[in-house]
């Protein structure tokens, strides 16, 4: 749950070079506002694209074209998007 810009940017990072362009990282629309999937409020931080979000649902990861760059942001999709890949986290050790 990316919920500041150091863990945005770890994910950002452990991403970049993969098969998949698009992720899946626990945020969720409920009730019409975003939460995390401890149920969390989305809080202050956000790294949205460009004109998102826009209404599908469910936020991830998704190589966009920012100006002439390719960059990781995030973007709402349906929340039944099947092709798109997810990150997990984990406490250390397991």
């Amino acid at each position: 749950m990316p919920r500041d810009a150091e863990t945005n940017n770890f994910l950002i990072s452990e991403m970049k070079g993969k098969d998949l362009y698009f992720f899946w990282f626990g945020l969720n629309k409920k009730r019409r506002r975003f939460e995390w999937v401890d149920g969390s409020a989305l809080g202050t931080f956000t790294y949205w694209a460009p004109g998102q979000p826009d209404g599908g649902g469910c936020a991830n990861y998704a190589d966009i074209a920012v100006g002439r760059k390719s960059k990781f942001k995030w973007r709402e999709d349906p929340c039944d998007t099947h092709y798109i890949g997810f990150i997990c986290q984990v406490a250390p050790g397991d």
